[in-house]
């Protein structure tokens, strides 16, 4: 998947007491991630918390204020997840923004898909490239065969 972050996305909502909306953020050894969520507080306190894959702490914030926001640095390659919630049942709408420290605040995976086309022709899709950075592709073509024989009486 390339190009995750950044994320901002406006409109969501908190709808009833037991409403709880996940983020998974793939986090990169070295980068610091920043969450901000903002809302209106006097319609209802909306505060978020961020854990690891295992439902480890990482950071959490709960003010009284129109924004909660938190931030890490990853210091392993992890997968990790932000859940917003409404305090005490609240519900509102927010907008959140998830970004990093790199230039542009986001960040890239490279990916590759290989398509069969048809028998005898694939084609190779890349993404999440960088302009200017060498790559290289190693392919060993291969063919398998099905056999199927059927015992007619």
């Amino acid at each position: 998947m390339a190009s995750v972050l950044p994320l901002y996305c406006t409109g969501l909502s908190i709808d009833s007491a037991t409403d709880v909306d996940y983020f998974e953020v793939p986090m990169i050894s070295g980068v610091t991630y920043y969450v901000n969520i903002t809302f209106n507080h006097t319609s209802g306190d909306i505060d978020a918390g961020w854990d690891d894959a295992s439902g480890g702490y990482i950071s959490s914030s709960g003010s009284t204020g129109n924004i909660e926001s938190m931030s890490s640095f990853a210091s392993t390659n992890q997968t990790t997840y932000i859940d917003v919630y409404g305090y005490s049942g609240a519900t509102n709408v927010y907008a959140i923004e998830i970004t990093t420290d790199l230039p542009g605040g986001g960040q890239s995976f490279e990916s590759i898909d290989v398509v069969a086309n048809n028998a005898t022709n694939s084609s190779i899709e890349v993404t999440g490239i960088t302009s200017g950075t060498n790559y290289s592709i190693t392919a060993t073509p291969s063919q398998s065969c099905l056999l199927y024989t059927s015992d007619a009486a």
